[in-house]
């Protein structure tokens, strides 16, 4: 599933001459509706793209835990304010801010992410510093 994101968002990370990495340690399976996987992979990697510089980094890193799978799409982004990183999954405090060139969001997409890591299962985390980017971490129950 994430190699058919990767397919069709390629275009766009080569028009900012992004390095796309990917790193999976093995064939990661999880269960769920494929639809709602793509859309989170879709959602988070279309993000990475929006708000990382031109001839920045992206890598995509899976790997198997004990009882979860995880993956994870980091990125050399501009990075979020500490202060507003509860904000990016909540409905009544939303965080919006325009990518690196001047695209525009409308802060749903990552609380819809979080709704449908809930309804499956897992979980959706975020590291970021603001200069250097944000790590996205969804973590799946494993098969």
């Amino acid at each position: 599933l994430m190699q058919q994101v990767i397919s069709t968002l390629h275009t766009s990370a080569e028009w900012k001459h992004l390095v796309l990495e990917t790193r999976m340690t093995d064939r990661l399976m999880v269960t769920g509706d494929a639809n709602i996987i793509q859309t989170i992979f879709r959602n988070l990697l279309s993000n990475a793209i929006k708000f990382t510089p031109e001839s920045g980094r992206i890598t995509i890193d899976g790997i198997r835990e004990k009882s979860s799978i995880a993956i994870t799409v980091s990125d050399t982004g501009v990075g979020i304010p500490a202060q507003h990183l509860n904000q990016l999954f909540s409905m009544e405090e939303q965080y919006t801010m325009p990518g690196t060139n001047n695209e525009k969001g409308t802060g749903l997409g990552l609380i819809l992410c979080r709704e449908y890591m809930e309804q499956l299962g897992g979980t959706i985390t975020v590291t970021s510093t603001v200069g250097k980017g944000s790590a996205f971490t969804v973590t799946f129950p494993a098969v």
